[in-house]
């Protein structure tokens, strides 16, 4: 603000044209609740909950908030994490475990040749394929296990000081 009440926009301008163009049809747009039960979906070697939409697979992943969604495309071995990016509590209902567990199944599929591009709504993990993306991939286990435990180690520390 003290530069520009412009700069904000110039920054989430240049961010957004790094990823590429959506064209999004209002008749593609579903709430999920109207999409009947979650359901079993096999992925390679690995088995998620969710739906299908076209060539979509939305699946259950619950880490970030009791919500959240991964988005995958099997035609381009693509995943859009959208908000599961971190294994730090930051909600109430956010579940660390899920977001570790939703990041070694990407593993997976990426060790299986299912998985190769990646990309998520925060940290901004910008599109990224092969070594670059089992570093991303790698960094949100690893921030995730790192934090868990420190929360551990902070508890006892607390608990032994009483």
């Amino acid at each position: 603000p003290a530069l520009s009440p412009f700069l904000p926009g110039i920054v989430v301008d240049i961010l957004m044209s790094t990823y590429p163009p959506v064209h999004a049809r209002p008749e593609s747009l579903h709430d999920y609740e109207e999409m009947g039960p979650a359901r079993e979906i096999v992925i390679g070697p690995t088995t998620w909950t969710g739906w299908t939409v076209g060539e979509v697979h939305v699946l259950q992943t619950e880490g970030h908030s009791a919500g959240g969604c991964v988005f995958y495309v099997p035609e381009h071995r693509f995943m859009m994490f959208a908000d599961e990016t971190t294994g730090i509590p930051i909600w109430a209902d956010t579940n660390p475990d899920n977001t570790v567990r939703t990041m070694e199944r990407a593993l997976k599929l990426m060790d299986s040749g299912h998985l190769e591009t990646v990309c998520a709504g925060h940290r901004p993990m910008l599109p990224l394929s092969g070594d670059e993306a089992r570093t991303a991939v790698d960094g949100v286990i690893t921030m995730a296990k790192d934090f868990t435990a420190s929360r551990a180690l902070m508890v006892s520390a607390l608990s032994s000081a009483r």
